[in-house]
């Protein structure tokens, strides 16, 4: 890979001028007269493009090291070690590998800094091949880029941690229990107040109350919203809500259209009660004075 430059001064066509060529990796245009190097593109591909090339020359330095290390085991060495170490280096391999495969994996970079390590410390009092290990051990940076080893001599302690993880998996069955509700009672009484300044109209009085039952008795219901419908042709219709105060009683005037008019209360269930409608009551609603 060339090294960046702010120019570049080479062309197979012998023009020292730069030219717009697409970048190989987002085929965007670059200042680049030679479309084999990305240093003047700053998109992510050509960024992801040169880390996986750095990691790749890692993996391949780390294949060649490892294989130093297998061969330069001293003859008479015991069998177990020389399995072990053989085996350490295969999982190095590996670790490189993965990681030039991820090179933004921070988890990758950590395994293989600690496959280094435990080659170089499984290595460490053979001295034939501790050189070998020497400039090769990999900073977990993602990067790709070789930190500076440690020590000649380092420790030959090798501490090993298992963690183990253990689901509970918890059911829980949610039982929906029924709500009993007290029986509730709306009564009340539609009176003609007189009538009214608007043609065609008068005034009703309107009484309502409400009550529900207790193991004592009929009790009154504070604050409890109650609909007040008047009967138009066959259909009920809402003409006002009112609220019952603490007493369970509620009083209001109201305009209504004159002539026979039908009234009733009905009290919404609600959340300890149930519902409740009155009787129906007839009030003659005057229009006139006198009627």
């Amino acid at each position: 890979m060339l090294h960046p430059t702010d120019t570049h001064l080479y062309s197979p066509l012998g023009d020292s001028r730069e030219r717009r060529v697409p970048c190989r990796d987002c085929r965007r245009d670059t200042g680049n007269i030679c479309a084999y190097c990305n240093t003047h593109c700053t998109c992510p591909e050509a960024a992801q493009s040169r880390a996986q090339q750095d990691a790749r020359t890692m993996a391949d330095d780390v294949h060649a090291a490892m294989a130093e290390v297998v061969a330069a085991i001293p003859d008479g060495t015991d069998p177990d070690v020389a399995r072990d170490i053989t085996a350490t280096a295969g999982m190095a391999r590996l670790m490189a590998d993965t990681a030039a495969e991820h090179p933004q994996s921070s988890t990758a970079w950590t395994m293989l800094t600690s496959a280094l390590a435990a080659v170089r410390v499984k290595t460490g009092t053979l001295l034939a091949v501790a050189a070998v290990m020497v400039g090769l051990m990999v900073a977990p940076s993602g990067t790709g880029s070789a930190a500076a080893a440690s020590s000649p001599n380092p420790t030959t302690t090798t501490t090993t941690t298992t963690t183990t993880t253990v689901t509970k998996v918890t059911t829980t069955t949610t039982t929906t229990v029924p709500v009993v509700r007290r029986q509730s009672v709306v009564t009340g009484t539609v009176n003609v107040a007189g009538w009214a300044g608007t043609p065609g109209y008068g005034m009703v009085n309107v009484m309502v109350q409400t009550r529900h039952r207790t193991p004592s008795g009929y009790v009154a219901s504070a604050y409890s919203p109650v609909n007040v419908q008047r009967l138009v042709g066959r259909t009920w219709r809402t003409v006002a809500t009112v609220t019952t105060g603490r007493d369970g009683l509620a009083f209001r005037t109201y305009l209504a259209p004159s002539g026979k008019q039908s009234y009733r209360f009905v009290r919404p269930q609600g959340a300890t009660v149930t519902a409740a409608t009155s009787m129906t009551m007839v009030a003659y609603v005057p229009s006139t004075p006198g009627c």
